[in-house]
């Protein structure tokens, strides 16, 4: 199972998170590609939870979302 198959709970809600701060902020997708260093595909699949968040990645994230680590994660998953 490629890391892609794999990707779980955790990783849509982050997803949802980096989308909503993301447009709190009025940054457009390709800011944040760009902020990141990857494609404006990666964020998308990202922010629509396709993609297999690694911690470095969430770090990055965070960073250039301005955001703590913990406001990226969920608290729950019920």
């Amino acid at each position: 199972m490629s890391a892609r198959e794999s990707v779980n709970d955790v990783d849509r809600i982050i997803g949802r998170r980096v989308f909503n701060r993301r447009r709190e902020l009025r940054l457009s997708e390709e800011a944040l590609a760009h902020l990141l260093t990857v494609s404006v595909s990666e964020v998308r699949a990202i922010e629509e939870g396709r993609a297999k968040i690694y911690a470095s990645t969430l770090f990055l994230i965070s960073t250039a979302l301005g955001a703590s680590i913990r406001d990226l994660l969920p608290t729950s998953l019920n």
